[in-house]
This record gives structure tokens, sequence and C-alpha cells, in this order.
């Protein structure tokens, strides 16, 4: 099933940001997975490596999310970055007219 939480940055980032819940498996079950991937298993629906170690694994809480649902995820990531930029526009905007001002006041005697 192709998804987008087989990407790990975005996995990861959704994760980070609060709109995806995960936790982490138990260490018998971090076992059980270890060996399906030795065997050359593929893991179950929710379960996916984390970064810290190739032998943790996490779960994902509720299942993993429907298309419709994925769609939503990536619209609310893309505002997040829409948010983080308009506020480094307004942030150097405001510096920009601060200098402005401060060198016409310099100019006027």
């Amino acid at each position: 099933m192709n998804s987008i939480l087989n990407n790990q940055t975005l996995r990861d980032r959704l994760i980070r940001e609060g709109l995806l819940e995960a936790e982490a498996c138990t260490p018998q079950e971090n076992e059980r997975y270890q060996a399906m991937l030795e065997t050359g298993d593929a893991l179950p629906d929710g379960i996916f490596r984390t970064n810290e170690s190739p032998y943790e694994f996490l779960r994902i809480v509720g299942g993993m999310p429907t298309p419709e649902e994925e769609r939503n995820l990536m619209l609310a990531l893309q505002t997040y970055d829409i948010k983080t930029i308009r506020g480094w526009v307004t942030f150097i905007g405001v510096v920009i007219l601060l200098c402005l001002i401060i060198a016409f006041l310099s100019l006027v005697p």
C-alpha cells in the first residue's frame, strides 16, 4: 500500500507536529517485528521503524489513515509551512520598515 506514512521524513514530521499519534512498541513486539524483517516478511499495517534505532518500532495509534485523511494531513503540513513563511515575511518587512524610518530620521536635520 502506497502511503505518505511510508516516507519516514513525512511520518516523523506528522508525529512531531501532533497531527498523527504514535506509540513505541514493547520490547517483545520489537523482537517479533525484527524477526519478521529478517525472514523477509512485511510489517503489519501501522508498524514502522523508528529513527533512533533499527531495532525499535512504533505503532500508529488509531490505525492507518484513509487516503482522504492523508490528503488532509498533507494540507495541514502545507498550512504550517505557509504560516512559517508568512511569519518570516512579516518579520523581515517590519525590520526593513524600521530601517527605513531610522534612515529617514537620520537624514532630517
